[in-house]
């Protein structure tokens, strides 16, 4: 069976007043839409920071990445881009099923 796997990124920054705070709730936000969805399975790799060294030193980014994969039909993937969305929209793209398998949950 061919497993699609959703890949998207969570961002919050302190040129818009973001923080790795502010990460830690919108992701725990995410994780919380998505549960509400049957037969779907997130995994998360740990938030990453991004200096904008050595031009900005008080200019940062956090980033965390998803992973998401749905099992059956009850869930569309328009269900789960709603769930994402309601709390921030991102970019999404999708990948393969061994990536999925790759990652070490982080959350």
């Amino acid at each position: 069976m061919h497993v699609r796997t959703l890949v998207f990124d969570q961002i919050s920054d302190s040129r818009f007043s973001g923080s790795q705070d502010a990460l830690i709730r919108q992701s725990e936000a995410v994780l919380a839409e998505i549960s509400r969805l049957p037969n779907v399975t997130v995994k998360t790799d740990a938030i990453r920071t991004i200096d904008f060294l050595p031009h900005h030193e008080e200019l940062k980014s956090w980033r965390q990445r998803f992973y998401v994969q749905k099992t059956g039909v009850r869930t569309r993937w328009k269900d789960i881009y709603s769930a994402v969305n309601r709390v921030k929209a991102a970019n999404y793209t999708f990948c393969q099923a061994e990536v999925f398998n790759s990652v070490k949950e982080a959350i």
